[in-house]
C-alpha cells in the first residue's frame, strides 16, 4: 500500500511537471533558432552598412582580429547570446525554481543596460575612429612635428572617455577611474608645465631677445594702415614715374652721344673747301678772313660760338689755331702747319 502511494506521487509530480519542462524545452529550442536567425540577420545588415570598414583601424577590430572575429559578427554573436539568455532565463522562470527565480530576475532587469553599453560602445568606437582619422590628415598636411604623439594620446583619450561612458551605462563603479583619470590628468599637467617653463627659461630666450620687437610691437589702427598703404602707392606711383623718366634720358643720352660722335668723325674728315666748312660752322656768331693762307676769325657772340667744332676742323685740316683776345673780342688766328 505505501509503495502504490509512492509511485503514485511519483507520477502525480512527473505529471505536473511534464508540461513545465515540455515548455521549457519548447523556450529553448525556440531561443536557439530565433537566436541563430537574427545573428545571421544582424551579422548581414552589418555587413551592408560596413560595420567593417568603420573599424578597419580601430584598436577593437585589432583586438578581434586576433581571435579571427569581425565587428559584423561579434554584434551578430552578442545578440545571438542576448536571446540565448533570454530564453535560458524564461525557461527557468517556467519551471519555477525558486531558488534561481530571483537571479532569473536580476539577469533579466541588467540586460537592457548590458546591451546598451555595448549599443554605446559599439557606436562610440565609430565616431572615435572618426575622429583620430580627421586629426591624422590635418596633422599630416600641417606637418606639424610630434604629430605620432598627439595622435596617440588623443586616441587613448578618447577611448577612455569612451570606455567610462560605457561602463556607466552598464552600471558598473567607475570611481576607481574617475580618480586615476583625475591623477593622471594632474600628473601630465604639472609635467606640461614645469616643461615649458624650462623651455621658454632656457631654450626660448635667444629666439625672444632676437624677435621681442616683432612680437611686442603695438598694432597699428585700421585708419592708420589704410593711410600708410595709401601713401605706398602714391610713392610706388612716383618712382614709376622717375624710373620711366631716367629711361627717357638715358635714351636721349645715348641719341646725342651718337650724334656727337657721328659730328666729330665729320670733323675729323679732310675737307675741300675749308671757307665754305668754317662758315657754316661758325655763321653769324664770328668773321672769317682768309690771311696767308690762313684765317682771322673774329668771335662775336662767345656764349654761341662753336668752339670745339672750329678748332677740330682746323687741326684737322692742316692749321694751327692760336686764340687772342683783341681788344673786347676775341679772335682765332689760323695759320698753316708747315
Amino acid at each position: 500500500m505505501q509503495l502504490e502511494e509512492v509511485i503514485r506521487g511519483i507520477l502525480d509530480s512527473i505529471a505536473l511537471l511534464a508540461p513545465k519542462i515540455l515548455g521549457a524545452v519548447i523556450i529553448l529550442l525556440a531561443g536557439l533558432l530565433i537566436g541563430r536567425l537574427l545573428e545571421r540577420v544582424v551579422n548581414a545588415l552589418m555587413k551592408k552598412i560596413k560595420i567593417d570598414d568603420a573599424f578597419k583601424e580601430s584598436l577593437f577590430n585589432r583586438v578581434l582580429s586576433r581571435y579571427g572575429i569581425t565587428a559584423s559578427a561579434f554584434i551578430g554573436l552578442i545578440v545571438k547570446w542576448v536571446v540565448y539568455l533570454l530564453a535560458i532565463f524564461a525557461s527557468i522562470d517556467l519551471l519555477g525554481i525558486g531558488a534561481l527565480k530571483e537571479l532569473t530576475t536580476t539577469v533579466i532587469n541588467y540586460i537592457p543596460s548590458l546591451v546598451g553599453g555595448i549599443i554605446v560602445f559599439v557606436i562610440g568606437v565609430t565616431i572615435v575612429e572618426f575622429i583620430i582619422k580627421v586629426i591624422e590628415e590635418s596633422l599630416a598636411g600641417s606637418k606639424m612635428p610630434y604629430s605620432l604623439l598627439i595622435t596617440s594620446l588623443s586616441r587613448v583619450l578618447l577611448y577612455f572617455m569612451l570606455i567610462i561612458m560605457t561602463l556607466s551605462i552598464m552600471k558598473i563603479d567607475v570611481t576607481i577611474l574617475y580618480s586615476f583619470a583625475n591623477a593622471l590628468f594632474w600628473g601630465i599637467s604639472i609635467g606640461v608645465c614645469v616643461g615649458l617653463g624650462i623651455a621658454i627659461g632656457f631654450g626660448m630666450k635667444d629666439y625672444v631677445a632676437k624677435n621681442a620687437e616683432r612680437l611686442f610691437q603695438i598694432p597699428i589702427g585700421a585708419a592708420e594702415k589704410a593711410e600708410v598703404e595709401d601713401r605706398m602707392k602714391r610713392y610706388e606711383k612716383r618712382v614709376e614715374k622717375l624710373e620711366e623718366r631716367v629711361e627717357k634720358q638715358e635714351a636721349e643720352i645715348e641719341e646725342l652721344k651718337s650724334r656727337r660722335e657721328t659730328e666729330f668723325r665729320a670733323l675729323e674728315a679732310h675737307i675741300a673747301n675749308m671757307d665754305s666748312k668754317l662758315k657754316g660752322l661758325v655763321g653769324e656768331h664770328a668773321l672769317i678772313t682768309p690771311s696767308c693762307g690762313g684765317y682771322i676769325i673774329e668771335v662775336r657772340n662767345p656764349s654761341k660760338f662753336p668752339w670745339r667744332d672750329v678748332i677740330i676742323t682746323l687741326s684737322n685740316n692742316g692749321f694751327r689755331a692760336i686764340l687772342e683776345k683783341r681788344k673786347e673780342n676775341y679772335v682765332i688766328r689760323a695759320e698753316p702747319v708747315k
